[in-house]
């Protein structure tokens, strides 16, 4: 597991510094249009009758006008790039977690096989050795399909419930490496979030990107962190 362990975190650490480079980006952009309209603002004071200042007050709304309409595709390119960058760190953990998790003979416990092969396993003892092998996708491997092909021979009076969570057991009993997946994966919707989209990945709302601020704290203690780090 120790070679998971080590794929993961280094996949989270990627993606942390994949959201704080869109972010400080984001926040150029954002940056420049406040820039703009504080020039507009301070052109207010300029008096009209100088052709001059007329002028100066004409090419600070061209500006402001010109950074409002190209805000949103540049924020949204901020990000679709962002989300490139999150797909090849999960190929890559993937890949990893794969490796980490292929079925070795070496691996093989012939007492759970035969335990397994017996047919008096019940529900709470298929939850026990999901737990017991948790770390071994050999053994869970077999473990997911007998579960199944018992839950599957049930007699209609034994079917209900137990059948209901046999099947539920089998389907998710999954090795750790799996679930450092799905670790990965919710990091990355709450990366996504934190972005300003929404659920279609417009960008709707939280065009000023004071949300992305809230990406440290949502991952305090998950992602591994020095505490010197500061934007």
């Amino acid at each position: 597991m120790e070679r998971a362990d080590k794929a993961y975190y280094e996949a989270i650490e990627e993606l942390d510094a994949a959201v704080k480079a869109a972010r400080r980006k984001h926040k150029e952009v954002i940056g420049k249009l406040k820039a703009a309209e504080g020039k507009v603002n301070e052109s207010r004071n300029l008096s009209d009758r100088y052709t001059e200042q007329h002028l100066q007050k004409e090419m600070a709304k061209i500006a402001l006008d010109k950074i409002k309409r190209e805000i949103r595709p540049q924020i949204s390119t901020i990000w679709q790039d962002f989300d490139t960058t999150a797909a090849q760190i999960r190929r890559k953990l993937v890949a990893d977690l794969e490796e980490a998790d292929t079925y070795r003979a070496s691996d093989m416990d012939m007492a759970a096989v035969a335990l397994l092969n017996s047919g008096t396993m019940r529900l709470k003892d298929f939850q026990n050795m999901a737990t017991e092998f948790s770390e071994n996708p050999t053994v869970l491997a077999l473990l997911r399909k007998t579960a199944r092909e018992a839950a599957e021979k049930m007699t209609d009076e034994e079917r209900g419930q137990e059948r209901g969570l046999l099947m539920d057991m089998a389907n998710n009993a999954r090795t750790d490496s799996e679930k450092l997946l799905k670790g990965y994966d919710d990091l990355n919707y709450i990366a996504r979030m934190f972005s300003g989209r929404d659920s279609n990945g417009n960008f709707e709302s939280g065009l000023s990107g004071a949300s992305l601020d809230a990406w440290e704290r949502a991952t305090e203690g998950v992602i591994p962190r020095d505490g010197s780090e500061s934007e």
